[in-house]
């Protein structure tokens, strides 16, 4: 299994659908599901791999948290039957094109790092994407702004054996990437599924749900204490127009309360020992990852891909 992961937008789908091209279907069907996972069976050589397409952190219609919980729901079972499924990487994908780094990616960035844990760096290949819609001066700004990634914010991971390499935007370059990873590494064991199920943690208690709890407590607090006041101005408001601009605010800031005392529970969750429970292991690795992906209610669209034995240029 590789996974691929990066904030939204950067173009982990589309790297995918690049996989896909020319490929024969299995099933053309997706799995009823309250995930946004997607599955790719690709064959290098004899070797079968699973790329799954995460969900992004910084999404608009998620929370972090939420999207923690459910990569810690596929990667608990991923470690569980392990010696069938084994997690080979990770690809963290960038967009080459945005300008700068901002808060939010250096925030994502810190919760991916707490996530996979030191000793799995040598793992992580840093992908930068969207070269194939830059004209000659965007890519001369570009290679600059890809040696300011390497030097400011990847230097860290990149020194503990992290590398990095361009996504050039079509099916052979995809194909190169993941014959790499599958040749460089052996199987690798994250610092989430170690806290998951070997200590069998609550999520708030690992490395990176630590880092999203006090955010989340913070956010209900701040909602609750926002309800208040509004409460307290509607009651003591008569204008007809600004008791419906008040009643507004109030179903908004109800709506961030939920979301946060939702994401509260959430981070209490054992995941580890929920996993467990619920999924029994299959005869081979791909009745495995088809039992994982039903149970866990993530979705997989199953595509056959052959890859011939191929290499690509590391940085």
């Amino acid at each position: 299994m590789i996974l691929l992961m990066g904030s939204t937008g950067s173009g982990k789908s589309y790297f995918v659908n690049k996989l896909k091209e020319d490929a024969t279907i299995e099933s053309d069907s997706l799995y009823s599901c309250t995930a946004t996972c997607q599955v790719v069976r690709i064959s290098i050589g004899r070797t079968n791999i699973a790329v799954v397409d995460c969900p992004g952190f910084n999404d608009t219609k998620r929370s972090d948290t939420e999207v923690l919980g459910e990569i810690a729901k596929v990667l608990s079972a991923q470690y569980l039957f392990s010696k069938k499924l084994r997690l080979r990487g990770i690809l963290y994908l960038r967009d080459i094109s945005k300008t700068r780094m901002e808060g939010s990616d250096i925030a994502t960035l810190n919760l991916f790092s707490k996530l996979v844990g030191k000793k799995a760096f040598p793992h992580i290949v840093f992908v930068t994407t969207m070269w194939g819609k830059l004209d000659a001066a965007g890519k001369e700004v570009a290679y600059k702004r890809e040696k300011e990634l390497k030097e400011s914010f990847w230097d860290e991971m990149i020194q503990e054996g992290s590398y990095m390499t361009k996504f050039q935007g079509s099916k052979a370059s995809a194909e190169g990437i993941i014959s790499q990873v599958v040749g460089d590494a052996d199987p690798v064991i994250l610092q989430i599924q170690h806290e998951l199920i070997d200590k069998d943690l609550e999520l708030a208690a690992t490395a990176a749900g630590s880092i999203l709890a006090p955010i989340v407590e913070e956010q209900l607090v701040e909602s609750k204490s926002k309800l208040q006041r509004f409460r307290a101005r509607l009651a003591g408001e008569k204008n007809s127009t600004i008791q419906r601009k008040v009643l507004s605010d109030i179903k908004k800031v109800e709506a961030e309360r939920d979301q946060a005392q939702s994401d509260k529970d959430q981070l209490k969750e054992k995941f580890g020992s929920s996993v467990k429970e619920k999924i029994p292991e299959g005869k081979n690795w791909q009745e495995t990852l088809r039992t994982i992906c039903t149970v866990l209610g993530v979705g997989i669209s199953v595509v056959s891909v052959f890859v011939p034995a191929t290499s690509c240029n590391i940085m």
